[in-house]
């Protein structure tokens, strides 16, 4: 991440709580020094004798991330399958984006950006203009495709997606591929990943950039033109926001080939750490996420 977008980054996750009543010094993630594979925390919890959890979800799985960075499984579903990661993709896009852009360059959308099929209700027109930084917002709280091929084009979307997948194989994330920044359906390949894989890399966002997070938690933000003027206010895709208080942050997917995906990193009860929960392939994903986060908090004794 350049100096710029980092010190961006921090000024403007500071100024939230003046207008969404956020204290992000509270939910700062904890930090930690390193990558590193899932493996037993030396903060036991000892499991409750509470019913089996059904999810129909195809993949599941939940690590707990304790102060001193070590992980726990406490609860895993077809974890290693190689699944479609929708959306999701745009945590990746994310980072590629913060590594290698200002957050004060310009963006023209283009007339093939333009063309992205979009689930949103509003769409971005040809020839408007945007920071670097709105549509990183734009992209992250809406999920919107459109902001996300207009960042790509910037260095040029098949290089851009090669920066993905590079990224992806530096931080030994083995199982995950991207064909497009978006993770739109497409013909030929697909992006795919494995839900280890995202809670992996979820960690690691969480060490190295938690301010992604802050920016996911947000529920809502009016979108400018360059120049200033109005274009549309954004509301975020997940729909849990505000209905579960230990949120830290999350990101939506879904489209026909990969069903209903979902990732949400929530505060561990009693200052524990942090929870990464990951959900691929669900037909009610918000539902699932709801009663896997409860589940966990009754399964065991914190």
């Amino acid at each position: 991440m350049t100096k710029g977008f980092r010190f961006f980054l921090i000024v403007f996750i500071l100024s939230l709580p003046f207008f969404w009543g956020v204290n992000v010094l509270e939910k700062e993630i904890n930090m930690a020094a390193q990558v590193s594979q899932f493996s037993q925390s030396d903060f036991e919890q000892g499991i409750k004798d509470v019913p089996d959890l059904k999810i129909e979800a195809e993949s599941v799985l939940s690590v707990l991330v304790d102060t001193a960075g070590a992980e726990k499984v406490l609860f895993e579903k077809e974890s290693n399958k190689k699944m479609p990661l929708a959306s999701l993709s745009k945590l990746m896009a994310t980072l590629i984006v913060l590594e290698n852009y200002e957050p004060d360059d310009v963006v023209k959308i283009s007339q093939n950006a333009a063309q992205v099929p979009e689930s949103e209700k509003t769409k971005l027109r040809v020839g408007e203009k945007f920071l670097v930084k709105d549509l990183v917002y734009l992209m992250l709280v809406e999920s919107n495709n459109i902001s996300t091929v207009a960042l790509a084009e910037l260095i040029g979307e098949g290089k851009f997606v090669e920066l993905m997948n590079i990224k992806a194989k530096e931080l030994q994330l083995f199982n995950t591929f991207f064909a497009n920044p978006t993770g739109l359906d497409s013909p030929g390949q697909m992006n795919y990943s494995t839900a280890k894989d995202l809670a992996k890399f979820s960690k690691y966002l969480s060490e190295n950039y938690p301010s992604i997070w802050e920016v996911l938690s947000i529920p809502e933000f009016n979108l400018s033109l360059v120049n200033g003027d109005f274009h549309h206010r954004v509301v975020n895709t997940n729909q849990l926001l505000g209905e579960i208080s230990s949120i830290v942050g999350g990101k939506t997917g879904e489209t026909p080939r990969a069903g209903g995906c979902l990732l949400e990193v929530t505060e561990a009860p009693k200052g524990k750490g942090y929870i990464i929960n990951v959900i691929l392939d669900s037909p009610h994903r918000f539902e699932e996420m709801k009663k896997l986060i409860n589940w966990l908090k009754s399964a065991y004794q914190w």
